[in-house]
């Protein structure tokens, strides 16, 4: 009888420990691997190289990074719950290889350079949930 209590209370420890990991991540939470990933994973070109990430809850966001050639910083902003999907019903957020981009209106996007295409595949996925948690919130305030 001991033997069973001990195993139901793993078995129970266990399926607790799976349900609080498989939860989705907060907004400050998804904001901050965006950051971290941009910090690390992005590839500095020779003119540029992306430094932050910046997303309020209403949905807009401002990536810093700095223009080499013109020793500045550069803010591309852009609105994730406004981005462009055109006429081939292309999801805005998309990756390509190792880019990461943004279709802010037609025939232009914000593309970002990752190390890796597993990197920017899973910081295109970051930002997705972002942009489910900034409608939610937009929404939340419509009503």
């Amino acid at each position: 009888m001991n033997n069973i209590v001990k195993l139901a209370t793993i078995v129970l420890l266990t399926m607790v420990s799976f349900a609080v990991k498989s939860q989705a991540q907060t907004f400050n939470e998804t904001l901050k691997y965006i950051n971290q990933k941009f910090v690390c994973c992005t590839k500095s070109t020779a003119t540029y190289k992306g430094q932050s990430v910046q997303v309020t809850s209403q949905g807009l966001v401002t990536v810093t990074g700095f223009l080499k050639d013109e020793n500045r910083v550069y803010n591309a902003k852009f609105d994730l719950l406004s981005l462009y999907t055109g006429k081939d019903g292309k999801y805005p957020i998309y990756t390509t290889g190792n880019h990461l981009s943004f279709d802010d209106k037609p025939a232009h996007a914000f593309t970002f350079v990752f190390k890796t295409v597993e990197e920017a595949e899973s910081v295109k996925k970051a930002f997705i949930h972002l942009q489910t948690l900034c409608k939610k919130n937009r929404e939340s305030f419509d009503n």
